[in-house]
């Protein structure tokens, strides 16, 4: 690699524009052959992306046409959450959510958040905060004259706002939150959230079921029953209620409402004990009772059961056509007549009782650190969000979606996700730029590549390479497990990652970089295929067939990856010959000729998968330490021009273009899957931080031309000027 001299030129150039004033700067590098770059290179394309919006040069690229905007691109672009039909459709692509603003309240929140009519209502100790549900500011606070805490989750209704406390009091106020209109007394604690069904305020308690007039809290009707009522429904013109007991018989009923009389029309007894709330798509309704899964037809028929193994149902979350049960570290889908369609295991138990659906994506926490989204068609992890404040909360927990967004409480601090919305006017250069600082690198990145067909061109942002904002560290004791998946049960592959080790493993040891292997190897499966790195810094490639223990063959660098500078690993196997690549540059090949194992263990990038051993599993500790990024599978051998093609292009360079593309996890931020298969990374112990890196076409360069411009971002809810610069070199 050519070192580079800045012999700046010192040619500068004040562009008065629109937006600010820009400076063009040209450094020439030493090299033997001296290239004359055109003037106005880097000028031009700046403009390019000032003088357009997002939506206007990107309908008809391949990464972007599915993410286009659902109105105007300049305005309102790649709507993620929700079930509003212009915002339905595009979860499925993995884009990954960032932080639109987060509200700390001064004490726990309940974990049931209410949105509508703009408003997100949040309840904590004995107040309500209502916030604009768009930016998270506070419009008011309101708290109770009674000492007794908010409970279970308020609803917003006609201008209204209803909710509970602990003392068995229903009450109603105005709905921004400064002034109580009403209130109503049970004899009984207070068992549900507060629901709005039949256009009636509707809530159960341990024995009865009421429904009051939301505009004065008057009584409507109730029923004294035996045991707790879950939350409840209204479909079909009835009330569907569920008893729901430990010790006795649980029932699901239907009750007909005649003036202020509750009549039961239906009763079907559930044979397990412990029942969730009820719910209902295309004329079913849907319940869990202990480890059981009914479906009745809307008079209280039968029409499927089954169980779900080793758990309980939490409860059922309702997609268009589809069930979604929720047990404690599983979720079936199940179409509306009960039929299953998939079953997706977690890897933690889910701290929310139900899944929430838009029209193409379910939504769950899990372990209390993670929020998960699936695609609701494939069953497969589109992305998981990390929560900061671990969050464990015994009664209902709920993701609420809403207005394109997501809402979660977490702790004292309500959060709320969604993807980047330009504001009016903002340019292209704008929008890319605020994606950077957000950690949708990955996008910015693509978006570069297809405006302008090159991998010599880029954003700094404050005098940073702005990919390289956030990279995924791994402090020795991280990993991300992607879970196990037919299509990464490789024979023929090439596997391509960039490394950056801050330290090399002890001399017992090899830290992993990507593998299908178990950390215990118990038979001759539990190794297929393993890049590495060791003690003195040179990189292994390892295959087994599976056959015996001794079944493998293993391949080094003939050169060590160098401490705290990045190093580009590939590894190819045609199904004969091995080879292993540093930096674009053969190393070794070998011969080989066997089928590579097949096993059910996860791929695992900076560990090898853990066994329930202690951390190191049966061997020497083999997690990597300093930074991975650029990760990438195909299940055919790239030859040696593509593999320099990607060297060239760094750490997010899009895929070689050949259709065999099956893992594209840059590691910006996220560890989510851009290939298309969504083969999305859990993340345990990963930190993002920024990095040294700059691309191997750049450092190499020998000239550059540089054009910047002071620009108000975007980020994370809040708007400060940053320099942005657009670069280009050859």
């Amino acid at each position: 690699m050519k070192g580079f001299v800045f012999t700046l030129d010192a040619i500068f150039a004040l562009i008065v524009t629109a937006i600010g004033i820009s400076i063009i700067t040209y450094i020439g590098f030493v090299n033997p052959s001296p290239y004359a770059l055109a003037s106005g290179e880097a000028y031009g394309a700046m403009q390019t992306l000032l003088q357009t919006g997002i939506g206007s040069n990107l309908q008809g690229s391949q990464y972007f046409s599915p993410l286009g905007s659902a109105s105007n691109g300049s305005a309102y672009a790649w709507p993620q959450f929700g079930r509003d039909g212009m915002l339905s459709s595009y979860t499925e692509y993995g884009q990954h959510p960032y932080l639109l603003y987060s509200y700390t309240a001064q004490g726990p929140i309940v974990p049931v958040i209410a949105v509508g009519d703009n408003y997100a209502v949040l309840e904590s100790g004995n107040s309500i905060y209502t916030l604009d549900a768009g930016n998270g500011a506070l419009v008011s606070t309101f708290t109770s004259n009674s000492p007794a805490n908010m409970i279970d989750g308020a609803a917003i209704y006609h201008g209204m706002v209803f909710y509970a406390n602990s003392s068995g009091y229903v009450m109603g106020m105005n709905e921004n939150g400064n002034a109580a209109l009403w209130n109503f007394s049970t004899s009984n604690m207070i068992s549900t959230p507060i629901e709005i069904e039949g256009n009636h305020v509707a809530f159960g308690t341990y024995n009865g079921f009421y429904l009051l007039n939301p505009s004065n809290g008057t009584l409507v009707a109730s029923l004294q029953l035996p045991l707790q009522v879950q939350v409840p429904l209204y479909t079909n013109g009835e009330y569907v209620i569920v008893s729901s007991s430990q010790t006795a018989e649980n029932y699901i009923s239907g009750y007909l409402l005649d003036g202020n009389v509750l009549s039961m029309v239906w009763n079907s007894p559930l044979s397990a004990k412990g029942s969730t709330a009820p719910a209902s798509i295309n004329n079913t309704i849907a319940v869990g009772s202990g480890n059981s899964i009914y479906v009745f037809s809307l008079t209280g028929n039968q029409v499927y059961s089954s169980t779900v193994s080793n758990s309980r149902v939490l409860g059922i979350g309702t997609g268009s056509n589809d069930y979604y049960v929720q047990a404690y570290n599983s979720t079936y889908a199940l179409a509306s007549n009960g039929l299953p369609l998939y079953l997706k295991s977690s890897p933690d138990d889910f701290q929310n009782t139900t899944p929430a659906v838009s029209a193409s994506a379910y939504y769950s926490l899990i372990g209390g650190n993670f929020i998960t989204a699936i695609n609701t068609s494939t069953g497969r992890a589109i992305w998981n969000e990390s929560l900061p404040v671990y969050s464990s909360y015994s009664g209902y927990s709920q993701i609420s979606i809403a207005y394109g967004n997501m809402y979660a409480a977490d702790g004292n601090t309500l959060y709320a996700f969604g993807t980047y919305k330009p504001r009016q006017g903002d340019s292209m250069l704008q929008s890319l730029a605020s994606m950077y600082l957000q950690n949708q690198g990955s996008y910015s990145n693509a978006a570069l590549y297809e405006l302008f067909n090159s991998s010599n061109f880029g954003i700094m942002i404050n005098g940073t390479y702005a990919p390289d904002l956030q990279i995924a560290t791994f402090n020795g004791m991280s990993n991300v497990t992607i879970p196990n998946s037919g299509q990464l049960q490789l024979n023929k592959m090439t596997l391509s990652a960039w490394i950056n080790p801050s330290a090399y493993p002890t001399a017992s040891a090899s830290a992993q970089i990507i593998n299908k292997i178990s950390d215990c190897a118990l038979t001759a499966n539990d190794f297929p295929y393993q890049l590495s790195i060791n003690s003195t810094g040179y990189v292994s490639y390892e295959l087994s067939g599976g056959k015996s223990f001794t079944d493998d063959s293993k391949i080094y660098s003939t050169g060590p990856a160098g401490l705290d500078k990045w190093s580009f690993i590939t590894a190819t196997y045609n199904g004969t010959i091995m080879k292993l690549y540093l930096n674009g540059v053969l190393q070794n090949t070998a011969n080989y000729g066997e089928n590579v194992a097949i096993n059910s263990e996860p791929v695992e990038i900076g560990s090898v998968a853990f066994d329930g051993q202690s951390v190191g599993g049966c061997g020497a500790q083999e997690f990597f330490t300093g930074q991975i990024a650029g990760v990438q599978a195909y299940s055919s051998v790239l030859s040696a021009t593509q593999i320099s093609q990607l060297y060239n292009g760094g750490l997010f360079a899009k895929p070689v273009p050949n259709g065999d593309n099956l893992l594209w996890m840059p590691l910006v931020g996220n560890a989510n899957d851009y290939s298309g298969y969504f083969h999305t990374g859990i993340p345990e112990y990963v930190s993002y931080t920024k990095t040294n890196y700059a691309p191997p076409s750049l450092s190499a360069s020998y000239e550059v031309s540089s054009a910047s411009v002071p620009l108000l971002l975007n980020v994370s809810g809040s708007q400060r000027v940053y320099n942005v610069s657009v670069i280009e070199w050859k």
